[in-house]
């Protein structure tokens, strides 16, 4: 098999396996109930985004992202991708988050409706700027833009070598084809821009995608 089909098929086991452990899992309860202080400790730990989130804060964020980010992100129009930079505003404007926040936003957007939002992230912001896409740091309007062109790219790609959910079961379990779009082109972007290949395939273990053949 060549170099390329080796890491679209990576990018595809790593969306997968990621989507059962904690991303979808953390998706999933964000979806159902209102943020905690234990839910929301480990998503900012899961998605490594808790040194701009300071712990005398926390309070105030919880509040934000229950009672602010989560409403607007779950009844926004389906490409209102400018919300994410909203909300980044409206965050430092309360001192509730520092630096930039876009990274923590975006990630609170596809835990939201993952779907919808893809996580910002350096890796793939530079794959789509070396695909001749102009994004200016934290545009993450402009980044989903430019990710939703690639993705028909690549999915096609992917689905003429039978790179596809169903082909991909996780220890029994299949991946809804929308999901599993959005998230193996971030994966795939993240390898085009140089992400260690050896690093992302620590996510699972080969036998997770091992075939059962029932008696």
């Amino acid at each position: 098999m060549s170099d390329r089909y080796n890491l679209d098929k990576l990018a595809a086991q790593t969306a997968i396996a990621r989507w059962f452990g904690d991303e979808g899992n953390l998706a999933h309860e964000i979806q159902k109930k209102p943020l905690d202080d234990q839910l929301l400790k480990r998503w900012l730990v899961s998605w490594m985004v808790a040194r701009i989130a300071p712990i005398p804060k926390r309070e105030d964020l919880r509040w934000f992202l229950n009672e602010v980010a989560k409403p607007a992100l779950i009844s926004t129009h389906p490409t209102d991708y400018e919300l994410v930079e909203t909300l980044c505003k409206q965050a430092l404007d309360k001192g509730i988050l520092r630096g930039r926040p876009t990274s923590l936003m975006s990630k609170f957007a596809f835990s939201c409706r993952p779907a919808t939002f893809a996580p910002y992230d350096k890796y793939a912001r530079g794959a789509l700027r070396d695909f001749g896409h102009k994004i200016p740091d934290h545009g993450y309007a402009l980044y989903m833009q430019a990710f939703i062109a690639e993705k028909a790219k690549i999915i096609e790609r992917l689905h003429n070598l039978g790179i596809t959910p169903s082909k991909l079961p996780y220890r029994g379990k299949i991946m809804e084809d929308a999901l599993f779009e959005m998230r193996v082109v971030d994966k795939r972007l993240m390898l085009y821009s140089g992400f260690p290949p050896e690093r992302m395939a620590r996510d699972f273990s080969p036998t997770d995608f091992r075939l059962v053949h029932k008696r």
